[in-house]
């Protein structure tokens, strides 16, 4: 694959877990060289030192010189000057964000002939109109030999949203599809010489576990039928319970009910709420222990009640039954909660584990030598969240009560479950040592990088209330655990993984956590968040297993992305000479959601590439040039004898805010063959003519700004130095339709000085010179301006205005803080028939 990516640009797409980060290092690896010049796109923010790092393990594992220069990044904090002479340097950069790109191709700070070539980190996240994309289109366009090459795991990404495989490689603008699926024939071949050992640890729900289970099915699948009978433009085919159980489904479906949210009715919202609601009681049933699931549901209903929202669900039976058998697993009190039967299971296995290394350990077999410290077995736990961890770790080192307790006190400490890091899970000897314990923690739940793939924990010296079972004295990892010279030391794993901390106790001695973060999504339990802050467990899990080297892993939470990453390193690890097989023990709840996600997952992802194999046999993707001005009208598309029209259009150009490119509506100007000058405006967002100024608000923003009154402080700057001030207001035509209001509230005749359109009307009244435009798209925006621009004379960057601050805040003062804020004072003496004269008649004129 790394050949055929290599000699050809191209898409490649490899399956879940198939490392493609590999692929990525051996790339930057190649191009880390001054004579090359490489930028790389999409990447999450901590993926710049990740590589860099990995580029360099590489290059000491094979023997050969690091690589000069190293991956560097590149971020907004950086002024131009400083990012003109890193681009002179040469190597590979990654760029923090697209935006940053975007303006220096614009201004020609990077120099767009010399680029080598662009690498498209997760590609399946690249849309048509993306910052991403737009900095493919303005480099291709400038240079159209340099190589771009795309790579991505997320085969399902790519047969979302209805876009044909052509057109997401005309984006990436790359004419070849690389498919590497697991069941490609000598992936599987390469897979089955080497294979781990695998264990299934099936685990029997409980009967409560199941009563509660029985029920949401049911709650969900009501649900489900109710919004296909409210909602029929929705596909009743992809509403199913099995496509619900998935953890991308509500990605899935804001797909389908994003286009049509403004025309459903209220009651197919709230069931589109009450699905996500359901299903994170799902996730919670198998993740969560007894006493947190019933504060869940306990917390929605009565909530939901209380409130008086019309949740349907609440008034069926089987929402009784999912109460009472949640609360049946409680018992009578905290001695008798219903252990998870997953952290019965995992201890048992540890215990297993543990006196497997005793009995290696025995003095018969040498055990003065010094090489029998490379035989003790370490262990690996992946989990799902840090709360699992926490939970298991309490119960592992302090028992089931103390579990419970350390569940307890986060979910009392603060209603966020991300919130608390680090809970006290058992009693310590002293209290300064408790007191240290909890400064500790508060510090650490502040610091930016809090949540890395690895969360190693405390040395189980700080928790010895609980009575040994094998009779062993607790011991801190620094003398039950020497480095060898095939691991990586102690020390060495605790820069590269900050929070790491290994833990001993007789059950679980020589383990260690690994905590695995979905990527993106809102599938996890709770509020879940884009992994936007710390490099994603994709990237994660394998180095940690090359540098800590396991024998045995639990796989507590069953992952088909963790299976294959363990696969890769099982065979990684056999043909560096290890005798032993690496043991995975599999844990699943049998009859399950648990194991109906996980093969659920593994099918959709096998029909995505099934898909992809069939697009890829009958597409046609041509390698035409990339001309600027594709979507320009077509009479300024003319042949010779319209020599003048294109000339005009050639000439066409638009001042830009360097903060508008978080919006796609420069890449449209763009497209149109308007020429953007990206620079930081005081007055304004977008200069057509020398006499027209424009100022964007979405639908939220123009709200927000009529409330604060920061609007009238900005048209008060455009009528100051422009002839014709602009106000584009822009709506969002797939979430809300081309109107203000909806439903009741569209009917309503009441006018008020909070009221949008009234605040409108007097604005337009204060400010005569004021137009409004309404553009229900940004390709409608784009098209608007093109209509301006026609025919005037074109922005020029020596006369733009400079409003200063003490300017803006003097033009502030002028209108008393609380008359500014309601827009109120700016027609004092509009009386109030004038008001409803003028607020009806701009209701009438808008369309929608």
């Amino acid at each position: 694959l790394f050949l055929d990516l290599f000699h050809q640009d191209g898409l490649a797409v490899l399956g879940a877990g198939l490392c493609p980060h590999r692929l990525a290092a051996q790339l930057i690896r190649l191009y880390s060289d001054p004579a090359h010049l490489v930028l790389v796109v999409n990447a999450r923010p901590d993926e710049a030192a990740f590589y860099a790092e990995y580029v360099e393990r590489a290059c000491v594992a094979s023997g050969a010189p690091p690589v000069s220069p190293a991956p560097r990044a590149l971020t907004s904090e950086q002024p131009q000057a400083e990012r003109r002479r890193l681009y002179n340097e040469g190597g590979v950069f990654f760029a923090s964000s697209a935006q940053i790109l975007v303006v220096d191709f614009l201004r020609s700070v990077v120099p767009a002939d010399a680029v080598s070539g662009i690498i498209v980190m997760h590609a399946d996240e690249v849309l048509d109109l993306c910052q991403e994309a737009f900095v493919l289109r303005l480099y291709r366009e400038a240079n159209p030999t340099g190589f771009i090459k795309a790579i991505t795991d997320r085969a399902q990404g790519l047969t979302r949203g209805g876009f044909g495989i052509e057109r997401i490689l005309r984006t990436l603008f790359v004419p070849g599809l690389f498919l590497l699926p697991r069941f490609h024939e000598s992936v599987a071949a390469c897979m089955d010489a080497c294979p781990p050992q695998v264990e299934e640890v099936r685990v029997n729900l409980t009967e409560p576990m199941l009563r509660c289970q029985s029920a949401l099915v049911d709650l969900l699948k009501a649900c489900m039928q109710e919004l296909a009978r409210s909602a029929p433009v929705l596909d009743a085919n992809e509403l199913t319970v099995e496509n619900a159980l998935t953890r991308g489904f509500d990605q899935l479906l804001r797909s389908y009910t994003d286009p049509v949210w403004h025309r459903m009715s209220y009651r197919s919202r709230q069931l589109v709420a009450d699905i996500r609601t359901l299903r994170r009681f799902l996730l919670a049933l198998t993740q969560e222990d007894p006493a947190a699931f019933h504060r869940r549901v306990a917390s929605v209903i009565s909530s939901e009640k209380a409130f008086g929202a019309n949740s349907g669900w609440l008034f069926l039976a089987e929402a009784d039954r999912l109460l009472a058998a949640s609360k049946a697993r409680l018992g009578s009190g905290p001695a008798s909660y219903e252990v998870p039967p997953k952290w019965l299971s995992c201890r048992a296995i540890l215990q297993e584990v543990e006196r497997e290394r005793l009995d290696q350990q025995r003095p018969v077999a040498g055990a003065d030598d010094p090489t029998a410290q490379q035989q003790q077995l370490r262990t690996l736990i992946i989990v799902h969240d840090s709360s699992t961890q926490r939970q298991l770790l309490a119960f592992l080192t302090s028992g089931a009560e103390a579990a419970f307790a350390a569940d307890a006190n986060s979910a009392a400490d603060s209603a966020d479950e991300d919130a608390v890091e680090t809970t006290t899970t058992a009693t310590t000897s002293t209290a300064s040592k408790k007191s240290s314990r909890k400064t500790a923690a508060k510090k650490k739940s502040k610091e930016p990088n809090l949540l890395t793939l690895t969360q190693m924990i405390r040395p189980a010296s700080d928790v010895n209330d609980q009575p040994q079972q094998q009779g062993d004295d607790v011991e801190s990892v620094d003398k039950v655990d020497q480095p060898t010279s095939e691991i990586v030391d102690e020390s060495e794993l605790k820069r590269r993984f900050p929070s790491a901390r290994l833990f001993g106790q007789s059950d679980c001695r020589h383990a260690m956590f690994a905590v695995r973060r979905q990527a993106g999504g809102s599938g996890g339990v709770g509020a879940a968040r884009r992994q936007d802050s710390t490099v994603g467990h994709q990237q994660a899990l394998p180095m940690l297993l090359d540098c800590w080297r396991p024998h045995r892993v639990l796989l507590y939470d069953p992952d088909s992305t963790s299976v294959r990453q363990l696969e890769v390193h099982s065979l990684c690890r056999s043909r560096a000479g290890a005798a032993a097989p690496l043991v995975v023990y599999f844990f699943v709840y049998e009859g399950s959601v648990e194991e109906q996600r996980y093969l659920t997952q593994l099918r959709k992802e096998k029909e995505a590439f099934e898909f992809l194999i069939r697009e890829r046999s009958v597409a046609v993707v041509t390698s035409e040039p990339v001309v600027k001005g594709d979507l320009a009208p077509v009479e300024e598309l003319a042949g010779p004898d319209d020599g003048i029209a294109a000339a005009a259009a050639e000439q066409h150009q638009v001042i830009v805010d360097v903060r508008e490119f978080r919006s796609e509506l420069p890449c449209l100007l763009h497209r149109r063959g308007i020429t953007i000058l990206p620079v930081t405006i005081d007055v304004g967002d977008y200069v057509l003519t020398p006499d027209i100024c424009v100022e964007r608000k979405s639908v939220s923003d123009l709200i927000g700004s009529l409330n604060s009154g920061r609007l009238y402080n900005q048209v008060v700057n455009m009528t100051q130095h422009y002839r014709t001030p602009v106000l584009l207001i822009e709506f969002d035509a797939e979430r809300t339709g081309f109107a203000l209001y909806h439903g009741r509230a569209a009917m309503s005749s009441e006018l008020n000085s909070s009221d949008t359109i009234s605040r409108l009307s007097l604005l337009t009244l204060h400010f005569p010179q004021l137009r409004i435009l309404w553009s229900p798209a940004p390709h409608a925006s784009a098209e608007l301006f093109h209509d301006l621009k026609r025919g005037r004379p074109q922005p020029q960057l020596q006369l733009l205005p400079s409003v200063s601050a003490a300017t803006a805040v003097e033009s502030y003062n002028d209108v008393d803080d609380s008359e500014a804020s309601s827009s109120t004072s700016l027609t004092p003496a509009a009386s109030a028939a004038t008001l409803r004269h003028v607020a009806r008649s701009m209701l009438l004129r808008m369309p929608g």
